[in-house]
């Protein structure tokens, strides 16, 4: 369709009462409410079953999990600005020394 005189501008459209920029879906806040109450019955059960996990897979299911109740993260999250120097110490110890000074 060819743009006229009367086309909305980017970004507008006809329906002045439709959803408010920034308001979440409807139905994704109701699955987010469904699977917040299925964790919340089967807090005991979840914690049992991810320590009877491999490591792996406890930690790919964690990151499944909190992605519905954890907001995500993006580049813009970190503000930290230095202009100045920045000095980092690092410091060696020997473990096995320490374990024979104890004995």
């Amino acid at each position: 369709m060819a743009k006229t005189s009367t086309s909305f501008k980017t970004g507008e459209t006809g329906n002045r009462k439709g959803r408010p920029k920034g308001s979440k879906n409807r139905s994704t806040t109701e699955i987010r409410n469904f699977i917040q109450k299925v964790v919340d019955n089967n807090l005991s059960n979840l914690e049992t079953d991810l320590a009877a996990m491999n490591p792996t897979n406890r930690w790919i299911i964690i990151d499944k999990i909190t992605k519905y109740f954890l907001p995500a993260l993006t580049k813009n999250d970190n503000n930290n600005i230095n202009d100045g120097e920045i000095q980092i110490n690092v410091v060696y110890k020997d473990l096995e020394k320490d374990k024979t000074d104890k004995k």
